[in-house]
């Protein structure tokens, strides 16, 4: 999933030829979709159980011909091993949310292979790598639930990143990044151009 952002062509940028209003602009809407995408990063992770440094973004730039960035998350639904899982009675208990603790009867942790966990009903030895959280659908050992857990529990970056609540605040903190980004922008490229013309 994907949230595509661009900016307002208005501004001092204007007051130059078009050729260097494209390429301030351009220049503008990098800087400021990294600046984005870095600042969503620890947003997320103030408010859930993930480290800023284990969400996955990619950003894009823009182009000659496309005065648009993008950034990108998978929409997946992280795994609930990522949240300290933790057995509780007769079920899991995890931290997804920062600071609020969820509990799903009947889940266990799906062990390597070869192993069993009887204390939550498997009765058969895994033959799948890996470890992951699942919940018996009946009474016997197979079939089991994972992808509905995760779905109802687990952080999904890619949907998160789509939220209304956090293109509210995109919108809102490139507005607020603008006239910063544009001065130090307009700044840099007067500076490079007086080192040119003095054979720096």
């Amino acid at each position: 999933m994907d949230v595509r952002l661009s900016i307002d062509t208005t501004g001092i940028a204007n007051t130059f030829d078009t050729k260097t209003q494209r390429k301030i602009h351009r220049n503008m809407l990098d800087r400021m979709t990294r600046l984005v995408n870095k600042e969503y990063k620890k947003r997320t992770a103030r408010m859930y159980n993930i480290n800023a440094k284990q969400i996955t973004t990619t950003v894009t730039k823009t182009t000659q011909s496309s005065m648009v960035t993008s950034i990108k998350a998978s929409k997946r639904f992280l795994s609930l091993t990522r949240f300290n899982p933790a057995e509780s009675g007769t079920g899991m208990s995890f931290e997804v949310v920062r600071g609020q603790s969820i509990f799903i009867e009947g889940a266990f942790m799906r062990q390597p292979i070869g192993m069993n966990y009887k204390t939550r009903g498997q009765k058969a030895p895994v033959v799948l790598k890996g470890s992951d959280i699942f919940k018996r659908l009946g009474v016997k050992p197979y079939p089991l639930e994972s992808k509905k857990l995760k779905e109802d529990n687990s952080l999904s970056i890619g949907r998160n990143l789509v939220s209304d609540e956090n293109m509210n605040w995109m919108n809102g903190f490139m507005r607020r990044l603008r006239p910063s980004i544009e001065q130090e922008v307009i700044s840099g490229m007067a500076k490079r151009a007086i080192k040119k013309s003095l054979g720096e």
